[in-house]
């Protein structure tokens, strides 16, 4: 009877092991590669928003043609030296929300206006 049931017992880790093989490796596979790849979605937006900074800096804000330039090739060097694929299309979109989110928290120095009157 202890041999029936330790014959038992190893059948049904066998089981178990290859349940959690076929189902479970797969699944903790797939959320390594896309937590992976969210880490770099990420990093390549917060190196957006360095990127059009760093083009309003240094071209100031009449030449938008430069800036987007410049900006684009910041970027997509970023994204060659840590071997992130990455097309032109994702690199206008990531600019254009860098820019954009910019835009949203500029704040206007400029004087207020005396009123006439």
């Amino acid at each position: 009877m202890n041999e029936l049931t330790f014959e038992i017992v190893r059948l049904l880790i066998r089981i178990l092991a290859a349940v959690v093989t076929i189902y479970l490796v797969p699944a903790i596979k797939q959320w390594i590669t896309v937590h992976a790849e969210n880490e770099k979605l990420y990093a390549l937006m917060r190196w957006a928003k360095e990127a059009v900074y760093a083009a309003e800096q240094i071209h100031g804000a009449g030449t938008g043609q430069d800036r987007k330039k410049y900006a684009a090739h910041f970027l997509w060097e970023i994204a060659q030296k840590n071997n992130i694929n990455i097309t032109e299309d994702q690199i206008n979109l990531l600019l254009e929300a860098a820019v954009g989110e910019m835009n949203a928290f500029a704040i206007d120095f400029e004087e207020p206006k005396e009123e006439q009157g």
